[in-house]
């Protein structure tokens, strides 16, 4: 079965889970802050986290990634690039 994409939760649903997860819920500006600024793809790269939350979290949820479906080149040198989500998307 497929975990929920984290990047899918809003901050007040991170935060409810975190609270259920009997973690403090300011973790969650810090998962979002990874997520959202420093653009990491998998919850090991999180390091202010400790290790037994960046294990639940990779057993709770996914992490979407973009994956590219198509680029082309121009002679001006423009690459332009069809990126696909996480849901089927076709193009």
């Amino acid at each position: 079965m497929a975990t929920p994409d984290v990047k899918e939760l809003s901050s007040k649903e991170l935060r409810d889970w975190l609270l259920q997860s009997r973690q403090p819920p300011y973790r969650a500006a810090q998962i979002q802050r990874w997520l959202f600024q420093k653009g990491i793809n998998s919850f090991t790269e999180m390091t202010d986290l400790f290790a037994g939350l960046r294990t639940l979290l990779e057993r709770e949820f996914s992490i979407s990634r973009l994956k590219t479906v198509r680029s082309s080149s121009s002679a001006d040198g423009t690459i332009k690039f069809v990126f696909g989500l996480a849901f089927d998307l076709k193009i």
